[in-house]
């Protein structure tokens, strides 16, 4: 069996099919610029928050008199701490900006036009859920709406601002817009690291550094 007939019978296994229909064959309008990539950039960062957040949370002390030095135990004594608090607290205002971004990007292309009114009213709860947790610290309960958000697009299609309704002018999600969410990605790392690493605090609060 060939390589390329070994890749037909993997993707036409259950698990893999769905991947395949919704990752790599899924037909995109071929006219999606840059602006298309705040979605898995807000993906991005869903994932950032929820890695560093596990982290931090086994050596975080939810008490009112412990919690402050559990912080500062993490930032001094943990290895790697200080990288996963700041990649955390910057990276809640990182995933506001994105979304920000995104919601602008919907509205001046009027995705919140028929057929799409279900993702649009989707993404607002997800808005609305994100406002929620950011007080409670938390970005876990954005997980499920996400996948409900994901399958919506899936459902009812990606935005077309040129209403190229032809199938003939779509083409397969992988390789062409696998590269332009790549480039989102590496100039979104880039953007983020400055703030990691030579401007930490510059999005938090004065009061975030000392006790109460």
């Amino acid at each position: 069996m060939t390589i390329r007939n070994q890749r037909f019978s993997i993707l036409k296994q259950p698990i893999a099919s769905t991947l395949n229909q919704h990752l790599i064959d899924y037909p995109t309008p071929s006219n999606l610029s840059y602006w298309w990539s705040f979605g898995s950039l807000a993906g991005l960062c869903l994932v950032i928050q929820i890695a560093s957040g596990v982290f931090l949370a086994m050596h975080y002390t939810p008490h009112v008199d412990l919690a402050f030095n559990s912080v500062e135990h993490i930032m001094r004594d943990v290895e790697g701490g200080w990288l996963l608090r700041y990649m955390h607290a910057n990276g809640a205002s990182m995933f506001f900006i994105v979304v920000y971004l995104h919601i602008f990007r919907g509205l001046y292309y009027a995705s919140y036009s028929s057929p799409r009114e279900f993702v649009w009213c989707i993404g607002v709860v997800i808005f609305l859920l994100m406002i929620v947790t950011a007080f409670i610290g938390y970005v876990l309960p954005w997980a499920g709406a996400s996948l409900l958000h994901l399958a919506a697009l899936h459902q009812y299609g990606s935005n077309n601002p040129l209403g190229v309704h032809s199938e003939m002018d779509k083409i397969s999600f992988y390789p062409y817009f696998y590269v332009k969410d790549l480039v989102g990605w590496v100039a979104f790392a880039i953007f983020f690291s400055i703030f990691i690493f030579y401007a930490p605090n510059v999005l938090g609060h004065p009061r975030q550094l000392y006790t109460c």
